[in-house]
């Protein structure tokens, strides 16, 4: 079997950081949208609203999920004056010594929830403006439809990066099952 930790080691950080990037946009749009909503009482639609205020959380907990995984990885590159400062300047990840957090389980399960919470705000936030849609023809003021419709997009890749990453951690997950080693074993 090949060895793929030297893969998953560099690709993890980088699909980590890029879908903490997207979570962070996600949420800053929805969190501007629900505060102009509250402030000027102008939500085009209750469903609209009410997609617009999950993405907020979608988004925020997405951010808080990929900021852990990320703090978990990350490795100074400064050699470490001492071996309590190398554990320290080590993430767990790399360290492989983060228990369940770090584990394939820990990251199928933390990925399954933020993947579900993703599917339903960008799928509600769809359903209640119709997909596809132009400003001009909705039949109703729309105020802040660019910003609706960015959200909206950001919410889509961020849920496309999300199943990437979610079918790549269920493979190493199977092949380490079948493999001989226990899902609660590092990912890398």
């Amino acid at each position: 079997m090949v060895d793929s930790s030297a893969a998953i080691r560099r690709g993890h950080p980088i699909s980590f950081l890029l879908f903490t990037f997207v979570a962070f946009i996600v949420a800053v749009i929805a969190s501007t949208l629900v505060a102009d909503y509250n402030s000027n009482g102008n939500a085009p639609t209750k469903g609209i609203e009410n997609a617009t205020r999950f993405l907020l959380f979608a988004g925020w907990w997405g951010f808080l999920i990929g900021a852990v995984y990320v703090s978990l990885l990350e490795r100074a590159e400064i050699p470490p004056a001492s071996a309590s400062a190398a554990v320290a300047q080590t993430g767990l990840f790399l360290a492989s010594v983060g228990g369940v957090i770090t584990s394939i389980a820990g990251h199928g399960v933390a990925l399954f929830l933020t993947w579900i919470f993703w599917l339903a705000g960008a799928a509600a936030l769809t359903d209640r403006t119709g997909g596809s849609f132009s400003c001009a023809d909705k039949g109703y003021p729309f105020p802040y439809c660019n910003s609706t419709k960015a959200l909206m997009a950001f919410a889509w890749i961020g849920w496309i990066i999300l199943t990437l990453m979610f079918a790549v951690v269920v493979f190493f997950g199977a092949r380490a099952f079948s493999g001989g080693r226990s899902v609660k074993e590092s990912l890398a």
